[in-house]
C-alpha cells in the first residue's frame, strides 16, 4: 500500500507572511521514498536527520525545523520558475542565522552541493559576517555524520565538503575579503545596515555570481528602519512587482495593534509557535522598552520588525497616538487660551500641528490636527 501523502496545513501568520513567491506546501514525508521528496524535502529531512542543535534549548538535540522555516525553505528550493532572490525578515532571536545555517549546510554537503561551488556568509562587519560560520561550524562538530563530511577552517573561517569541493567563507566589506572570488549561493545577514538603497559590496556580491546558471541570493535582517534603506527597496520592489524567481517572507506585527498584544507578537515572532521563542522573555523584554521611551523605536524594530525609524524622539509612536483625537468643540467656545505647535519640515518636506490647551479637570488636551 502506498504511503499516505497528507500535507501539513500553514498557520495564519505563515500565510499572511509570505509576500512574494510561492504557497509551498508541507507534507508530511515519514514513509515516502527519498527519490519522491522534492528538493525543499530532502533538505529538510537531511537537517533533522543528520543535524544537531549546537546551542540555545535544543542544544545536543536533534535540528526540528517549525512549519515558518520549513515554507521558506520549500518556497526557495521548490520554487517551478527557481529562486534568484530571497528575503527572509523576522523578529530578534528567532533563527534567522540558525535556519540559513542549515541551508548552507545542505549546500556544503548536502542534497543540493553542487561541485566545487562556493558559498559566502557576507556581512558589513567582520563579526557578523563570523556568526554563520560560527553557526554552521558548531553544528558540522556536533553532527557526528556530517563532521566527517567537512573540514572546518577557524583561521579564516571557511568549511570546506571534502567530498563535495564546496567552500563556506564567511567574508565582510569591512575587511574587503571575498574580492574576486565566485559564489553560487550568497546570505546577506543583517542587510537592514545598508542604508542606502544599493552599495558596492552588494554590487560585487551579485557580480561574484555570474557565472552560475542557477544563482540564490538570501537577504536575512529585521526590517530597516527606513523606505529607502536596500532591503526596504527590496522587500518593497519584490511586493509590488511579484517577480516569479523572488521570495519574501516578512513577519512583522502590524503598527495598528498595541506592542504587547498577543497576535502581534506572534505575527512577528513565529518561533513563538514552536516553543523556541519565549512569550514571556518578549513580554519582558518589551516591558522594558516602554519604561524607557527613548530606546522604544529600536525594540519596536527588533522584536516586532516594524520598520520605525532609529532616530531618538522625545513623543514615541504609541504615545503620539493616544493624544491624537477629535478636538472638544468647547475648547473654541469658552475663551480657554489654546498653544499651536507647528513642524516647519525644512529638511523632508512633511509638516504637521498640533493644539494644546488645558481642561478644566487639569488634563492635558493635546489632538493632532494634521500631518
Amino acid at each position: 500500500m502506498a504511503p499516505k501523502k497528507s500535507t501539513i496545513e500553514l498557520p495564519e501568520i505563515v500565510l499572511q507572511a509570505i509576500k512574494c513567491g510561492p504557497i509551498p506546501v508541507i507534507r508530511d514525508t515519514a514513509g515516502i521514498p527519498a527519490d519522491e521528496l522534492t528538493t525543499g524535502e530532502k533538505v529538510i529531512r537531511f537537517a533533522e536527520r543528520y543535524l544537531i542543535a549546537p546551542d540555545g534549548i535544543l542544544e545536543g538535540k536533534p535540528i526540528r525545523l517549525d512549519p515558518f522555516q520549513k515554507a521558506f525553505l520549500l518556497a526557495v528550493l521548490d520554487n517551478p520558475h527557481g529562486t534568484r532572490h530571497a528575503t527572509f525578515s523576522v523578529g530578534r532571536r528567532n533563527g534567522k542565522s540558525l535556519l540559513l545555517s542549515i541551508l548552507a549546510i545542505a549546500a556544503i554537503c548536502g542534497p543540493i552541493a553542487k561541485r566545487g561551488s562556493g558559498i559566502a556568509a557576507a556581512a558589513m562587519t567582520k563579526e557578523q559576517a563570523g556568526i554563520l560560520y560560527r553557526l554552521a561550524s558548531l553544528m558540522v562538530r556536533s553532527s557526528p555524520q556530517i563532521n566527517s563530511r567537512c573540514r572546518c577552517v577557524d583561521s579564516s573561517k571557511r568549511i570546506i565538503g571534502l567530498q563535495s569541493g564546496v567552500t563556506f567563507t564567511a567574508i565582510a566589506r569591512e575587511a574587503k575579503s571575498g574580492m574576486g572570488q565566485s559564489y553560487r549561493i550568497v546570505i546577506l545577514d543583517e542587510a537592514a545596515q545598508i542604508d542606502a538603497p544599493d552599495d558596492d559590496f552588494v554590487a560585487m556580491l551579485r557580480s561574484s555570481q555570474g557565472s552560475y546558471e542557477d544563482p540564490l541570493m538570501i537577504n536575512i535582517s529585521t526590517q530597516a528602519s527606513g523606505d529607502t534603506a536596500y532591503l526596504s527597496r527590496q522587500i518593497d520592489t519584490a511586493i509590488a512587482d511579484q517577480r516569479p524567481d523572488t521570495v519574501v517572507h516578512l513577519y512583522t506585527s502590524p503598527d495598528d495593534l498595541d506592542i504587547l498584544d498577543e497576535r502581534g507578537l506572534a505575527m512577528s515572532n513565529p518561533g513563538i509557535l514552536g516553543g523556541f521563542r519565549s512569550l514571556e522573555n518578549l513580554k519582558a523584554d518589551l516591558q522594558k522598552a516602554l519604561s524607557l521611551p527613548e530606546g522604544m523605536s529600536r525594540d519596536l524594530n527588533l522584536y516586532l520588525n516594524r520598520r520605525v525609524s532609529q532616530n531618538k524622539t522625545i513623543v514615541v509612536p504609541s504615545m503620539w497616538r493616544d493624544l491624537g483625537g477629535d478636538i472638544p468643540t468647547s475648547v473654541w467656545s469658552d475663551g480657554r487660551r489654546v498653544a499651536m505647535g507647528l513642524d516647519l519640515s525644512r529638511r523632508f518636506d512633511l509638516s504637521a500641528g498640533v493644539l494644546s490647551c488645558v481642561l478644566n479637570d487639569g488634563l492635558s488636551c493635546s489632538p493632532k490636527i494634521g500631518q
